[in-house]
C-alpha cells in the first residue's frame, strides 16, 4: 500500500494513516490531509493497526467503529508498543455519545462527524505540531 502522494524521497514516518469503514469519509479525508503530508488508507482496524506497525506514522486518523478492530483495540495495541505509544491518535465518530473512553485507551482529541472541513485541519495542524515539539 504507497501513501496517494508522496515523492519518492518523503519518510513514510512523516505521513498520516486514515481509517475508516466509509471509502466516501477515507477519500475525503484523503484528499485533504494530503495537503500535509503523504497518507496511507485502512479500511478496517486490523488493516489500520498494520499500516501504522510499517510506517510509525506521524498521526492516525481513526474511525471509532470498524470491522476486525476498533479504535480503541488499534490505540491499546499501539500504547502496549514503545515505538508506537507515542503517535498521536485522533479519533472520529458519527456516533460521540456512544464512544466510551478510558484510560487505557485516550486519543490524543475526538473530532466528531460530520465535521467542518477547517475544524478537521485545524485539530490535525495542532495535533501534528504538538506531537513535534
Amino acid at each position: 500500500m504507497s501513501p496517494t502522494t508522496a515523492p519518492a524521497t518523503t519518510l513514510t514516518h512523516h505521513a498520516i494513516v486514515i481509517a475508516d469503514d466509509d471509502a466516501d469519509v477515507r477519500c475525503v479525508l484523503t484528499m485533504l490531509l494530503r495537503e500535509l503530508r503523504p497518507v496511507f488508507e485502512a479500511a478496517d482496524g486490523r488493516q489500520a493497526l498494520e499500516l501504522v506497525r510499517k510506517h510509525v506514522p506521524a498521526l492516525l486518523v481513526c474511525d471509532s467503529e470498524m470491522p476486525g478492530l476498533r479504535a480503541r483495540d488499534v490505540i491499546l495495541a499501539m500504547r502496549r508498543d514503545p515505538e508506537l505509544a507515542n503517535i498521536p491518535v485522533i479519533v472520529t465518530s458519527g456516533f460521540p455519545q456512544a464512544v466510551v473512553l478510558d484510560s487505557d485507551m485516550l486519543p490524543t482529541a475526538f473530532l466528531a462527524k460530520p465535521f467542518a472541513v477547517a475544524e478537521l485541519m485545524q485539530l490535525v495542524e495542532n495535533t501534528l505540531a504538538c506531537a513535534v515539539s
